[in-house]
């Protein structure tokens, strides 16, 4: 039986060349940089990636408030940056 690949866009087009089009349903992506580099802006903007192709998105942190996380949802899919919010 095939096996079809339906991937989430990063919204990077570079990443998704070389990762085939974004993250599958059940791979890992791992976001590896030192403190205060943006790892969680990173993953906000892969979970408002997957909310904009219509997917289910749990975002766990155990170190930022939910207002933190929200408001950045709130930037990345409204385009507004994080000042106006």
């Amino acid at each position: 039986m095939p096996k079809f690949r339906r991937p989430v866009s990063t919204g990077w087009s570079d990443i998704d060349a070389i990762i085939g089009g974004g993250l599958g349903k059940s791979e890992l992506g791992v976001v590896i940089a030192p403190t205060g580099a943006g790892k969680s802006m990173v993953l906000v903007h892969l979970g408002s990636e997957a909310l904009k192709e219509g997917k289910t998105v749990v975002h766990y942190t155990l170190e930022l408030q939910d207002t933190v996380i929200a408001t950045r949802y709130d930037s990345c899919i409204t385009g507004y940056p994080l000042s106006d919010i």
